[in-house]
């Protein structure tokens, strides 16, 4: 592919990305500076770790006790940015994102809880469950780097805006990606439709081999 091919497909994903993280500037004050409260004061963050043992209970079913699902097609919520997590509970709270589980649970917890979860996950160090390299994955890493980078950042780290993808399960990200480009994911605001639409089945596979597989020195 020549240099100017590449950048004409990696134009529209900049456009789409560069619309997207200007929308997540909006005031998240309400939680943002609870947040950091617990987070610069070394005793309020024991505090709200040790707090947080008991409010996560009913996340490990699915979510496991450390954040590290056990199960494929739940999301891994081990070493997540902690104002995504956050802003996440938020949302399906007010049900903006759709879940009945999800909806039902966030809708129960206060602020302080959602953001002492938050916490306690972020501080879990998330697993590599694919020790063994796919096929798919070199080419996930180039289509990442064109499409998802942007947003996701060079090893899918995210921002406190933007999800970490590293390590998340693969065919939780499979089934999401594939949920956005067949317009049945409940995220209305998400600029992933757009991006996802012009994914190819294989690009996804492809996508979510290379991000399950990101190692600790990759990342």
């Amino acid at each position: 592919m020549d240099e100017k091919a590449g950048f004409m497909i990696k134009l529209p994903f900049i456009v789409i990305a560069l619309l997207y993280i200007q929308s997540t500037s909006a005031n998240n004050d309400q939680f943002n500076d609870l947040l950091k409260s617990k987070l610069s004061d070394p005793i309020a963050l024991d505090k709200s770790l040790s707090s947080a043992k008991d409010k996560v209970f009913i996340c490990t079913y699915c979510h496991g006790i450390d954040g590290n699902s056990q199960k494929e097609y739940i999301p891994n919520l081990a070493s997540q940015n902690p104002e995504y997590t956050i802003a996440q509970l938020i949302n399906y709270s007010l049900e903006k994102r759709k879940s009945l589980t999800m909806n039902k649970i966030s809708a129960d917890l206060s602020l302080e809880d959602k953001v002492d979860i938050a916490i306690y996950y972020s501080k879990s160090n998330i697993r590599t469950k694919h020790k063994k390299e796919s096929p798919l994955s070199n080419r996930g890493e180039q289509i990442f780097n064109t499409a998802c980078f942007i947003c996701h950042g060079k090893k899918a780290k995210g921002n406190k805006n933007i999800p970490s993808l590293a390590k998340q399960n693969e065919k939780y990200i499979k089934d999401t990606l594939l949920e956005f480009k067949n317009n049945k994911n409940y995220r209305p605001d998400s600029p992933m439709f757009e991006i996802a639409a012009k994914l190819s089945q294989n690009d996804i596979q492809s996508i979510a081999a290379y991000i399950s597989r990101i190692s600790d020195e990759d990342s």
